[in-house]
């Protein structure tokens, strides 16, 4: 089920992170000028604030309090919120990245969601589970995807599967390097009624055609998308119902434009594109507009 509300936090000292970018393909490196590119990306974050409130959904923002954390615009990857008033944090692998989880956005959290799931003490055992962008919920179905990676540990997907009800749909993926994937949500995104994945991105014909077949079980239409598409974003975006009870489709302008015109008249059948314009967040971050929105269920 789509979110009508979500958490976004600001880009306070936005910058590569050098912790994240070895396993990150999608960020690229080398600011001439670092503060220039800081006010861009907060143009950006801003301009997304508001083109969400327009649209009829409730944004609640924060702003970090130092700039010790460049990846802190992406909170989706340090907790998740349930319907049942469950908190889940996790445990993160770059280590400036485990700064994010500040003791007041937690302390709000949990004015919300009460029951906490802290995961956060495996980071001790090198065990990481990083959010909704290792796992993609389908939460009517309540069914996980995970693409193995160093940042999505299979025990710890057991264990979050185990405590939160869900069925867990694990597989491979590989890059152009022949590199996992870093998060799952570049390479699947599920909507209600819909599902894009990139077929090129996982090596396992077996794997290919089981993932075909649930999400056919499951109904959903299904939008394959190549690698180049899967580079631009395409599946890094983010089903969300508005106040008025209408589906929009978060993505962001360098996803749009990639789709084929056939594709983006496929998700105009279930939901309006609400396109945003992040492309220094994207090239810089490795994250487009879904790593933005942290789901407040």
């Amino acid at each position: 089920m789509a979110v009508r509300h979500v958490l976004m936090i600001a880009p306070c000292g936005f910058c590569s992170n050098p912790e994240t970018a070895g396993d990150n393909a999608f960020q690229q490196q080398g600011i001439i000028d670092p503060l220039a590119h800081q006010s861009a990306a907060l143009a950006e974050f801003n301009a997304a604030v508001v083109r969400l409130e327009s649209a009829g959904i409730r944004v609640s923002r924060f702003q970090p309090p130092d700039e010790q954390t460049p990846d802190a615009l992406f909170p989706n990857n340090w907790f998740s919120t349930h319907e049942d008033g469950t908190l889940v944090l996790y445990p993160m692998k770059a280590v400036n990245r485990r700064l994010e989880r500040r003791s007041e956005f937690i302390a709000w959290l949990q004015t919300n969601y009460p029951g906490t799931i802290d995961l956060r003490q495996f980071e001790q055992e090198g065990m990481f589970l990083e959010g909704t962008g290792s796992l993609v919920l389908d939460r009517i179905n309540r069914i996980a995807f995970f693409a193995l990676s160093d940042r999505t540990h299979p025990a710890l997907a057991e264990r979050w599967a185990k405590q939160m009800g869900y069925r867990l749909f694990t597989f491979k993926t590989k890059d152009e390097q022949e590199r996992p994937y870093y998060h799952t949500n570049v390479v699947l995104s599920v909507g209600e009624h819909w599902a894009i994945w990139c077929p090129e991105a996982m090596p396992f014909e077996p794997e290919k055609k089981e993932l075909e077949h649930l999400l056919r079980q499951l109904g959903k239409e299904q939008i394959t998308i190549a690698r180049k598409q899967l580079s631009a974003f395409c599946a890094n975006v983010l089903e969300l119902e508005n106040e008025s009870g209408s589906k929009l489709l978060a993505v962001s302008s360098t996803a749009w434009d990639a789709f084929t015109p056939q594709q983006q008249h496929q998700l105009r059948r279930y939901c309006t594109p609400l396109i945003f314009e992040i492309p220094v967040i994207e090239k810089t971050g490795g994250g487009g507009i879904r790593c933005m929105l942290a789901e407040l269920a």
